[in-house]
């Protein structure tokens, strides 16, 4: 062998003892603080990751973390900036100009609080660089298509054709819901790609009675965009393997509107990424969320433009509207709004379990019990806010009459256990309060076939206990007690082949997660 080459093998075997030693040295103790949690929450450790690091630690160390991957608000500025094409020593980017106020203050808490509060991974910091710097620049590419577009769209929600809010605590079957009412050719949700990738504006998609040809003209139109998006969805889904079983995602499902909401800097989604729980609680203190609410209402016209076999319904979700319902009202008075339940035991016990498999991600720092007292106290401010709109509402129609007080908006209840068990029958009674008519055989027909497809342990399952996560006792609350009388909220319903157990067992069946999303 060539001395160039023996060298360049000495060199590699040099470099990967480094690395292993890295590992060893650096890495040791959060390996064995992840081995002391449940197997299904063990944070995705392989060689390479634990590598990256181990550099990160050592990085650190040195004080030379920030400067190897940057978190700085004004540096990430600058990077968006560069990739909108504009120069931004000048001061000519959009993002720049935005006389937004609370948009700015927004973005520096975030940054600071990733970069002071989260305790972020080496490569938790590349994948909050990368997510950040994503949404400042298609923020702004947004901002220029709407600017070049002023004076088209209504102000008002009107061209919006009743549009369906499905609001409730996370993991009440909003998922579900959203998906089922997506499949209806009269409704439309936005999907993940659309929302992560929206301009160039994505070709309106034919609904499920389209034509082939149609559906053929859209895949030749959207394959190479769509197909970005799919990579770029598997590549995070393989940091946390076995995600799927607790929320399914891919690039052409609907999905949650706080993505849309990112773009605006008020949307709870970096929280559940990000262990930022303060910059959470700051969010939820804004004294109202118009601002956002009428950002997705811009985006919601933008995107349905042209429509070929519109107008139809838009159908968004998340939970994070339980905290602006009086907004929605506001910025959409013909809105139809769903309120899911489930009870809030089981709500928190499941989205905790999920907060912490994605915080294993971008950080070794997973206490279960913190992130169960954390998500205890979110959900107790957004039901404690539900429960004051819920009775002012009830209040204005009782004193006002139904017809006055209630014409376009309306509103109604459906709780996760009787969406499980009679779907088809759960969205024919949905559909006879808001909208006076039945769900269509074909819109039925089209929904049977789409639950025969994904059935509730498609994607497996898990069983979170109260005990992982310190929630014993915490949910009796008293904020907590009056939803429940409030509501008669209701735990989900047992898997098929659980029906056969003892009591204690089908409670404990009750708690698992699986797919559709949030059982």
């Amino acid at each position: 062998m060539p001395v160039r080459g023996r060298r360049i093998v000495i060199g590699t075997l040099v470099a990967w003892t480094v690395a292993i030693a890295l590992v060893v040295v650096l890495d040791d103790a959060s390996s064995q603080h992840a081995k002391r949690l449940p197997e299904y929450l063990r944070p995705f450790r392989p060689v390479g990751i634990r590598v990256i690091n181990a550099i990160g630690t050592l990085l650190c160390a040195v004080g030379l973390l920030d400067r190897a991957i940057s978190l700085d608000p004004d540096y990430l500025l600058a990077a968006a900036c560069s990739k909108l094409g504009r120069t931004y020593p000048k001061l000519h980017c959009v993002l720049r100009d935005a006389e937004d106020e609370q948009w700015h203050e927004s973005f520096h808490r975030l940054t600071q609080a990733l970069q002071h509060q989260a305790k972020l991974t080496m490569l938790g910091r590349v994948v909050a660089q990368g997510q950040i710097m994503g949404i400042l620049e298609m923020r702004g590419r947004l901002l220029e298509e709407f600017a070049k577009e002023e004076g088209r769209f209504d102000s008002s929600s009107a061209d919006l054709v009743d549009p369906i809010f499905i609001v409730g605590l996370p993991r009440t079957g909003t998922t579900l819901l959203s998906r089922l009412l997506a499949v209806d050719p009269a409704n439309r949700a936005p999907t993940l790609w659309e929302y992560m990738s929206p301009v160039p504006k994505p070709p309106c998609p034919p609904p499920l009675n389209a034509s082939a040809a149609d559906f053929e003209a859209y895949d030749l139109k959207t394959k190479v965009r769509i197909s970005e998006e799919h990579w770029k969805v598997n590549q995070y889904k393989s940091l946390a393997p076995g995600v799927d079983a607790m929320h399914p995602v891919e690039a052409t499902n609907p999905e949650e509107c706080i993505i849309i909401m990112n773009y605006i800097m008020d949307s709870e989604q970096v929280a559940v990424t990000y262990p930022i729980h303060e910059y959470l609680q700051w969010l939820l203190g804004f004294d109202n969320h118009v601002k956002a609410l009428e950002w997705n209402r811009r985006v919601l016209q933008y995107l349905q433009q042209d429509d070929p076999y519109g107008p139809r319904r838009w159908v968004v979700k998340t939970p994070y509207y339980l905290a602006m319902m009086d907004d929605i009202r506001k910025v959409f008075p013909n809105a139809k709004i769903i309120h899911t339940h489930r009870d809030p035991a089981q709500s928190v016990l499941s989205v905790s379990s999920v907060i912490a498999k994605l915080h294993g991600i971008v950080t070794n720092d997973i206490d279960l019990h913190r992130i169960g007292s954390q998500q205890a106290e979110i959900h107790e401010i957004m039901v404690d806010e539900a429960l004051q709109v819920r009775r002012r509402w009830a209040e204005e129609a009782e004193n006002h009459g139904e017809e006055e007080s209630n014409r376009s908006f309306r509103i109604i209840d459906m709780h996760l256990e009787d969406l499980q068990k009679d779907p088809i029958e759960t969205v024919n009674n949905i559909y006879k309060s808001l909208f006076d008519a039945e769900v269509s055989p074909g819109a039925a027909d089209l929904m049977r076939k789409w639950l025969e497809e994904n059935p509730r342990t498609k994607h497996g399952t898990h069983r979170p206990t109260m005990d992982e996560f310190g929630l014993e006792g915490r949910m009796e609350s008293d904020i907590f007690e009056a939803y429940r009388r409030a509501f008669g909220a209701k735990g989900a319903a047992p898997l098929p082949n659980d029906k056969d157990k003892g009591a204690g067992q089908e409670q404990a069946a009750s708690n698992q997660d699986t797919e559709h999303g949030e059982l």
